[in-house]
Order: structure tokens, then C-alpha cells, then sequence
């Protein structure tokens, strides 16, 4: 049984389960404290993070210092905790920190602080999801409810069935990303130093390049088209287009059946290349 060190920055009122076996060791943490924050330097790097809530908005972002800072916005006093309650389940050799929320907390807002360069794994099934100032991987889905990423620098892999999905980077980031929507738009700002072969597909809606540097290759596929028949959707559309100076650049693909999709790395006033 680890011992759980309580000092002014770590919070640890409540229930603490722990857990050893052969394999892995799990520490369970009660959160009874809004907010609620606990001290990961013992947890191996990076730190894998994954959350799951039901009908609420997540946002993240990087925390001040390497510690996780908990808050939810239904958790006012410990007489909430009757119909609710959080945890956090950290397992120190793996990385890997859940939060896990029960009763009517999984219907509850959250906001997550973790160190900047943790693994995101996030759903909500009625909710928006927003990720700020991340350089760890992100994986993220919405079943209905938009995502915003805002510096993010990892890999991406983003999703929504039904909302619109928002890409802001300054820095040049990691490759590839993947962003897809049903029914909503993608609006990608990237760096202006990017290198990346960017694949745009839509069925019922437009797509908008907005870029600067050297362009190496465009294409238009319009519906109909011979790749469209080839990937056996005659109804698709896609642009393509290669920029920066690496030869062979990752990619980044980002498809969208009821809505526009617009790329950019240029300031806004600048006049758009539109597909009519």
C-alpha cells in the first residue's frame, strides 16, 4: 500500500483505494474538493489521459507546474456528492490517468489542467470538447457538440457526428492529422511554416484554400469525377493540395458530408481561392 502525501498543492480528502498486482499498480483517487488537484511527478511520462462524459462540455489545458487540477462546474458543496461522484484512477507505470464519473457527474461541465505534453483521449456524447496548449497526442469524438483545438502540436485525431470542428495551431505541429465531421465545418488555421499534403473531401458544401508558401501540387475532383468513382462515391469532392518543401509530406485529411471546410495559414484579410 503507497502512502498518499498530502502537502499544500495535493488534495487528497476522501476515499483512496489502492490497487497492486503483478503487472500494474492503480491508485484511486476520490474527488471531494473542487478543485481538485493531485501531484503526478511519480506517474510515468507522458501521462495518458481519458475522460468520458455523458451530456456535458470538456475543456483542457496545460496545467501550471506537472499536476492534475480537477474542476467541476456542479460540484459546489459535499452534499452534491449525493448524487454524484468522481474519481481519478492513476496507474503510475503505465501512465495512464482516468477520470471516471458516476451518477449525475457524467452529466456535469469539466475543466482539465494537465502537463502540456500529455496523451488526450476525450469523448462526449452531448457536449463540445476544447483542448488548448497541448503537444501531446490528441484523440477526441463528439457525438453531438463541436471541438475546438487551439495549439495543439501532437498527432490529431478529431471527430463529430453532428457539430463543427475548429483547428487553430501558431507552431508548426506534428503529423498526420485527421479531422471528420457528418454534418458541420472544419476551419484549419495552420502554421505558416507548414509541410503537408492536405486532402479536403465534401459531399454538400465547399472547400476554401487560404495559403501561403510554396505550392507544389493541386488537384480538383470534382462529383463524378474518375477518383471519385474510384473511391465508390461518385457524390464526393475533393482538392488537394501539397505545400511547404519536404518531398514527401505527411498528411492531413479532413472530410465533412453536410458542410464548408475552409484551410488557411494567412491573416484573414486575405482574399480566398474558393471552389464555386
Amino acid at each position: 500500500m503507497r502512502k498518499c502525501i498530502k502537502n499544500s498543492r495535493i488534495i487528497l480528502l476522501g476515499l483512496t483505494l489502492c490497487f497492486l498486482n503483478a503487472n500494474a499498480e492503480e491508485l484511486i483517487y476520490e474527488i471531494t474538493e473542487n478543485p481538485f488537484i493531485l501531484d503526478v511527478d511519480h506517474v510515468k511520462k507522458p501521462i495518458r489521459f481519458s475522460h468520458s462524459v455523458s451530456d456535458g462540455d470538456v475543456n483542457v489545458d496545460a496545467a501550471d507546474g506537472h499536476h492534475i487540477e480537477i474542476r467541476i462546474s456542479d460540484l459546489r458543496s459535499k452534499n452534491d456528492l449525493e448524487d454524484g461522484r468522481a474519481f481519478l484512477k492513476v496507474d503510475s507505470r503505465t501512465g495512464s490517468v482516468k477520470l471516471d464519473c458516476r451518477g449525475e457527474f457524467r452529466e456535469s461541465d469539466f475543466e482539465c489542467f494537465v502537463p502540456d505534453d500529455t496523451v488526450l483521449s476525450l469523448r462526449a456524447s452531448d457536449g463540445d470538447i476544447r483542448i488548448e496548449n497541448i503537444s501531446g497526442d490528441v484523440n477526441c469524438s463528439a457525438s453531438d457538440g463541436d471541438i475546438l483545438l487551439k495549439n495543439v502540436s501532437g498527432r490529431i485525431s478529431a471527430e463529430s457526428s453532428d457539430g463543427d470542428i475548429s483547428l487553430f495551431q501558431e507552431k508548426k505541429s506534428s503529423l498526420p492529422i485527421s479531422i471528420s465531421t457528418n454534418d458541420g465545418s472544419i476551419a484549419v488555421h495552420l502554421a505558416s511554416d507548414v509541410d503537408a499534403k492536405i486532402a479536403a473531401n465534401v459531399i454538400d458544401g465547399k472547400v476554401n484554400f487560404n495559403l501561403s508558401g510554396t505550392i507544389k501540387s493541386t488537384a480538383d475532383h470534382p462529383h463524378h469525377s474518375k477518383e471519385s468513382k474510384k473511391l465508390k462515391m461518385p457524390w464526393l469532392k475533393q482538392r488537394t493540395i501539397k505545400i511547404g518543401e519536404q518531398k514527401n509530406p505527411q498528411a492531413i485529411q479532413l472530410n465533412t458530408l453536410d458542410g464548408d471546410i475552409l484551410i488557411s495559414n494567412r491573416p484573414k484579410t486575405t482574399t480566398q481561392k474558393s471552389e464555386k
